[in-house]
Formats: C-alpha cells, structure tokens, sequence
C-alpha cells in the first residue's frame, strides 16, 4: 500500500514532532532527578511552544 506525496509529508511531520516531543519529556523526566529546575523550566516553555504550535495547526485544520 503506498502512501500520497502530502499524506507522506503529514506522516513525517507527525512522527518528527513525536519524537521531539517524547526528547523532551524525558529531558524534565531526567531534570526532575537531578533537581536541575533552571534547565527543567527551560524544556518546559520549549514543550509549551511545541504544543501550542499544535494546537493552532489543529484549529486551523477545524475552520477549514
């Protein structure tokens, strides 16, 4: 079964967001055990852009 050219693109831009996503949570996972709030706060504003970046994609996909 081959996948169409954009749907190939939705598919990488998803699995590349995963991935980076997942980095993250485990870059706080392993601030958390090291009490390293500065750089841990820091992962989490960059999880926060992430997501909201997401999110406008997704009600831009809504309104279309």
């Amino acid at each position: 079964m081959s996948i169409k050219s954009n749907n190939q693109i939705s598919v990488s831009f998803v699995n590349f967001t995963m991935k980076n996503i997942n980095e993250i949570t485990d870059d706080i996972y392993e601030c958390l055990m090291d009490e390293d709030y500065i750089q841990m706060n820091l992962k989490i504003k960059e999880l926060n852009s992430i997501l909201r970046e997401i999110q406008k994609l997704s009600e831009h996909e809504i309104q279309t």
